[in-house]
């Protein structure tokens, strides 16, 4: 018998801070007892950095929190993982550097139940540092989509999704281990069963927020995310693709990229933030396009576990 009808997975790697806060968040109103829900906490750290603090905070809320490691560095096999362990009809993925608002599982669940969907998507908002650049904030680099609850999307990230496992088949449930080190592995895992013909709905009532490190709102590492985002969309949607879907891809790619690379210097004249937001799409572009003639294993059928 399962333990538990919900398990809230949370990966972490050397945050132990942040963690503390996201338990908290999840522990504090009460959410767990009212829908039988646990959390698994998966350690990526083969130096247990994250075990005392969990430890710590499971002395006030007994049989609640199961601690596990991942020694296979990487944001797939931790996640992997975390369905390996998890024994529950419904798994929510959050991230360690998130916390949860008040009635956020209780939307997660209801919109499930609602539209019968095998995948629920919730919005992340971003919280940022103080002394986040004016610059930063014009260009809302950190801001994401949002849509009605119930609206259906095709695709969507960890850091707020539940996923019943009662509609997904057990062998599809995997993430992809050939984005184990350059992230995407949500958008490839979302967009295969999506393609697979799994409903994904939206629920906008169940919200989380994201810390935005300071190492985040710094020119470098806007550029190296957008050209990584580029490189790794492209990856998912290539994958076992025909050569002429292959270059009609490419082809878009390559005008969006003239077109953002000309309306740059445009854009700068509206503000600093405005012309780095679309040097950003420029080389996300360029990711995309550096994948243009590589033998990539990316682009093979995904792996059968």
């Amino acid at each position: 018998m399962n333990k538990f009808n919900v398990d809230i997975c949370i990966i972490t790697y050397q945050r132990a801070e942040l963690l503390k806060r996201t338990l908290l968040s999840i522990l504090e109103p009460n959410q767990l007892v009212l829908h039988n829900a646990g959390i698994i906490v998966v350690d990526n750290d083969i130096a247990r950095s994250a075990k005392p603090i969990v430890e710590s905070i499971k002395k006030n809320y007994p049989g609640l929190i199961s601690y596990h490691t991942e020694k296979k560095k990487g944001y797939a096999s931790a996640r992997n993982k975390c369905i390996k362990v998890s024994k529950a009809n419904t798994i929510v993925f959050i991230d360690d550097d998130e916390w949860v608002t008040k009635n956020w599982l209780d939307s997660l669940l209801k919109a499930q139940e609602n539209y019968d969907a095998a995948i629920v998507i919730g919005p992340v908002l971003s919280s940022l540092p103080e002394n986040t650049p004016k610059w930063i904030r014009q260009g809302n680099f950190f801001s994401r989509e949002r849509h009605p609850t119930g609206h259906k999307i095709k695709h969507g990230g960890s850091g707020n999704a539940l996923l019943n496992k009662n509609k997904i088949p057990h062998e599809a449930l995997k993430f992809d281990l050939r984005y184990e080190s350059s992230g995407g592995e949500d958008h490839e895992l979302f967009s295969r069963l999506y393609n697979s013909g799994h409903m994904i709905v939206w629920a906008d009532e169940a919200v989380v927020y994201e810390e935005i490190l300071d190492e985040k709102i710094h020119p470098k590492w806007l550029i190296r995310r957008a050209f990584q985002v580029g490189k790794s969309v492209t990856q998912v949607h290539l994958t076992g693709k025909g050569i002429f879907e292959k270059i009609i891809w490419y082809a878009k790619k390559l005008a969006l990229l003239l077109l953002s690379t000309l309306l740059t210097p445009l854009s700068f004249l509206q503000g600093y933030g405005h012309g780095f937001r679309m040097l950003s799409r420029a080389v996300s572009n360029a990711g995309g396009l550096s994948t243009i003639g590589s033998r990539w294993k990316y682009f093979s059928r995904p792996p059968k576990y």
